[in-house]
This record gives structure tokens, sequence and C-alpha cells, in this order.
């Protein structure tokens, strides 16, 4: 079991925890230690195996999951007891999502834990000095952007540079690009989801609005039989 410290909100600290298996109950004892030693005060479990959702008391910890109707794998949020009184809700929007709302000053705190799907990827078209700044922003210590792709690895294609997807993946039924560029993956349009361009929005829904397509096209033998259609070209999320 691997725990990381990601972030601090209104004196919250946060986790979260992967795992070769399933979170189970025989488990939940080992976290809640591991939680105590680390004091954070809520734990993403990145894998659970229980059925349906609901949530758990342990002492001075509970533990809220989903999962499916076969004891598949969902996900969890552990709360200590000192945020587990400011739970405002908590909705599993599917299996692999969770949401869980905790009242805070002067904002309400929202906690999304979603299952691990996917291999998360840089690939920007920025310099290197200015993208691997801004990636370690993103990743926060979590060691989760592991491989970052920078300008030098673009194509510079009628003055301007295109990313090449498969020297990420040769794979292509199995990678796609999320962009607010259509420039950038010109050469992989069935590959491409486009997004709407970000400048500090806190009211920002872009990605939230994506989860349920992401946890779609993860059953897909070939992404690009679902992206190729030219469909999602008509709206930027």
């Amino acid at each position: 079991m691997e725990t990381r410290l990601t972030k601090t909100h209104n004196n919250v600290k946060e986790g979260s925890c992967s795992s070769s298996r399933p979170v189970s109950f025989g488990k939940l004892d080992n976290i809640k230690r591991e939680m105590d030693r680390l004091k954070i005060n809520i734990l993403g479990l990145s894998e659970v195996r229980w059925k349906g959702a609901g949530k758990i008391t342990s002492g001075k910890h509970e533990l809220i999951y989903s999962g499916g109707l076969e004891s598949e794998r969902g996900v969890g949020i552990v709360l200590h007891q000192k945020v587990r009184k400011a739970v405002k809700g908590y909705w599993a929007l599917s299996d692999c999502v969770l949401l869980v709302k905790i009242a805070g000053k002067p904002l309400d705190l929202n906690i999304i834990q979603v299952s691990q799907w996917y291999e998360l990827v840089v690939f920007t078209a920025s310099m290197e000095i200015y993208g691997a700044a801004v990636a370690d922003k993103l990743d926060a210590g979590r060691n989760i952007l592991r491989r970052r792709y920078y300008r030098q690895h673009c194509n510079l294609d009628m003055g301007s540079y295109t990313k090449d997807l498969s020297a990420i993946n040769p794979d292509l039924s199995s990678i796609f690009i999320l962009d607010n560029s259509p420039v950038a993956y010109r050469m992989f349009p069935d590959n491409a989801i486009p997004i709407k361009s970000w400048f500090s929005d806190a009211r920002d829904t872009a990605l939230l609005c994506l989860l349920p397509m992401l946890d779609a096209l993860r059953f897909t033998g070939d992404v690009r039989s679902v992206l190729g259609r030219n469909l999602h070209l008509s709206r930027t999320w």
C-alpha cells in the first residue's frame, strides 16, 4: 500500500492511497493507522470492493464508498472525525466516481475520488523550462505525471507544433489526447477530445463533465471507433 500526501485546504490534510489489491474490511485498520501516522484527515482510495454505495463508521474514522452490484472494484474516501461531522452529503456518480461535499470556510470542499482508469501523460508544445514547472505544480509531489513531453518532442508542421501520439504509444487504439488546440492533434483527429481553455476559473467544470465519457471509453476496444465519428467535434468540453 502506498500513501501520498497531496494538498491542504482549510487546515485539512488530504491524501491518496493506491494498493496492488482492492481495499477490504481487513485492510481498513491498516489504513486508519497510516492516516494517524501521517496526520491525514481525508484519504482517497483508488480501489475498494464492496457492493453498492454507503458508509461505514470505524472508531474515529468513517469510510464512504461506491461499488458495483457484484462486489466489483469501486472507490472510497476515508474521513477522520475532525472532518466527518462536516460532511454535507455524498453521491456515487458511478461505480468508479465518488463525490463528497464537506462544509468549509470560506468555501465548501468537494472531494472527488476516481478509479485509476488511465495512465496520465503530459504533452505540451511549451518549452520544457516552462512546461516542467507547470507539470510539477499539477503533480504536487504525487509522482502521477511521470511521463512528460515538451516542444522538442513535437513536429513543426506549417509553422505550428503538432503532437505525435505514436511517440507515446504506437498502439493508437488505446490512446487519446485532451487538448484545447485543434492544431496540436491535427494528425490524429480520431484520437482527440477537444476541451476549452482554462484561465484560473474556480467555477470551471469542463473536466468534471468529461468523467462519464472517460468512464465509457475505457470499455471500448478502440477509442477511435468512438472519437473517430467526428461527433465530438461539435462540442468542446
